[in-house]
């Protein structure tokens, strides 16, 4: 978790200290990446991330969600794997997008509330 500095801001989260691989440089690339096409217009964009079961995907992504968050995006994610209790692929997903959604609507809403 981020820690307080005596000014009262918060220092940014070292998301990636555990990261033996270094692959905080190709999360900042993609952050990048979808931040100029944000800026270009482009509201829609999709990543496969692709390999062998091990190799540390779900690591990266909540790596680089994380990283995210601390720059203020709202990022909602879905686990397949932990999400497949339903014969019905599409019903898990919307079921859970949309309870992150409603969780950071509430989130919001009791911080401009006080």
């Amino acid at each position: 978790m981020a820690e307080k500095i005596e000014n009262d801001q918060k220092e940014p989260a070292n998301n990636w200290r555990d990261d033996e691989l270094d692959r905080k440089s190709q999360a900042e690339l993609l952050t990048k990446f979808l931040m100029q096409q944000y800026a270009s217009g482009s509201s829609r964009f999709t990543l496969n991330i692709n390999s062998s079961w091990g190799y540390g995907k779900t690591f990266f992504i909540n790596r680089w969600k994380r990283d995210l968050e601390d720059l203020n995006h709202l990022v909602l994610s879905y686990n397949a794997w932990e999400n497949d209790y339903s014969k019905d692929p599409l019903m898990s997903f919307l079921f859970e997008i949309s309870s992150q959604l409603g969780a950071r609507l509430k989130e919001s809403a009791s911080k401009y509330k006080d």
